[in-house]
């Protein structure tokens, strides 16, 4: 069976630098560093660095940087190699009695004077390809930092409130090349990298076959390729408020806006950002710039009843086809999607009830999406929707009326 093992080492380390001085009521210094050594990947160094300064009780500024690593898994690495078509190389351009291409451009990818005007087109306009596993596959890395800060006033002891920026770059990740970039890109090019990807069936020249044996396909097996980068604002606060005889209100809100999220699929290959859209191309999901959640909890004096409404709000995203980037674009040049264009603000509203019956029973109970509000639909060319035509972030079932007890013996 196919397995990989680890060693690791870490150490943590956290020194306040600077405490109860005039402007600095605290400087802290936050370090750790792992090393880690695969079987299969080798080694990897992690690290992070923090720094904390608060000036006065009330305030805390915080900036943070981490270098972090994901080591491919199993499937990753030994998932067996297969032979198939690709419609997207539907064609050879070194094949057939006149080929398009030039014999110096043809030699790059495989092919001999020799066998330059004889060689058999890929049958039913799709040649052929590899896929699978691959060995020797590195860890995905990462850059990380973040800028923040927290508010803690002390005119208003109940209320808390934090900001934070945060910018992850991420580079090295595992995925495939299109067997038609790797091609062109050696077609013209005669780049080793790419040409190594290409290989011919050894008596024909062909690039299809009928096993991974026998040659006449492109390899696209996972490799470490493409980056990506997702930033944005994360934004907490708290607040509580005794109401004397009527028990405790108390308010959480947490809301993230998404600055970018930005995809290079491979290198070479032109970038796109999928803030504020949804469709095929940006992960067959939903990727609003705003979403946050809103609860409003009333602690009652009434044998410890705690009744609580929580808001959930996804902001409006648009249509990924619609974009004026031309690499989310998936229909026909110049067909713009009318009915799918805009997915409109969503809220939903939850109402629920937490009661202490006696000290060994305690009885929950609630309604989800009080108002029954229903998902968008969307057509079904809009791919990843699933079964229900939409997404599965909004609420699919509708209202749910629930309860349950608890019992403790």
């Amino acid at each position: 069976d196919d397995s990989y093992s680890v060693d690791e080492g870490f150490t943590e380390i956290r020194a306040p630098v600077v405490q109860d001085r005039p402007w600095i009521r605290d400087l802290d210094l936050d370090a750790g560093y792992r090393y880690s050594s695969y079987s299969t990947a080798g080694v990897t160094n992690t690290y992070k660095f923090e720094v904390q300064y608060s000036p006065s009780p009330d305030f805390r500024l915080r900036y943070s940087y981490d270098r972090a690593v994901r080591a491919p898994n199993l499937i990753e690495l030994y998932n067996p190699q297969s032979y198939g078509s690709q419609s997207f190389q539907a064609t050879d351009p070194c094949a057939g009695a006149t080929p398009s291409a030039s014999l110096a451009q043809c030699e790059h990818t495989g092919v001999s004077a020799a066998q330059y005007g004889s060689i058999p087109q890929c049958p039913s306009s799709q040649c052929g390809q590899v896929v699978g596993g691959n060995p020797v596959l590195k860890p995905e890395e990462a850059d990380t930092y973040s800028v923040g800060a927290t508010i803690t006033p002390a005119s208003t002891p109940n209320f808390s409130a934090s900001i934070d920026y945060f910018h992850i770059a991420m580079f090295g990740l595992v995925g495939s090349i299109p067997g038609s970039y790797l091609f062109q890109q050696c077609l013209d090019y005669g780049t080793a990298t790419d040409c190594s990807q290409i290989v011919r069936q050894h008596a024909t020249g062909a690039l299809y076959g009928a096993s991974v044996g026998s040659g006449g396909y492109i390899l696209q097996t996972a490799i470490n390729t493409g980056a990506a980068l997702y930033s944005g604002i994360d934004v907490q606060a708290n607040y509580r408020l005794p109401i004397g005889a009527f028990g405790t209100v108390a308010a959480t809100f947490n809301g993230t806006y998404v600055e970018h999220d930005i995809t290079t699929p491979y290198e070479g290959a032109p970038s796109y950002d999928c803030a504020g859209l949804f469709g095929a191309n940006c992960e067959n999901a939903i990727n609003p710039n705003w979403r946050h959640t809103l609860r409003l909890d009333w602690d009652t004096p009434w044998r410890k009843l705690l009744l609580s409404l929580n808001w959930r709000f996804i902001g409006a995203v648009s249509f990924d086809n619609n974009s004026n980037n031309p690499e989310l674009h998936f229909a026909e040049e110049g067909m713009y999607d009318y009915a799918n264009a805009r997915l409109a603000n969503y809220s939903y509203f939850d109402l629920s009830a937490i009661w202490p019956l006696m000290r060994q029973l305690q009885l929950r109970a609630g309604v989800n999406n009080i108002f029954d509000k229903d998902p968008p639909i969307l057509g079904d060319e809009i791919t990843g929707v699933g079964s229900a035509n939409t997404y599965p972030a909004y609420d699919i079932l509708g209202r749910e009326i629930f309860m349950a007890f608890t019992a403790k013996f």
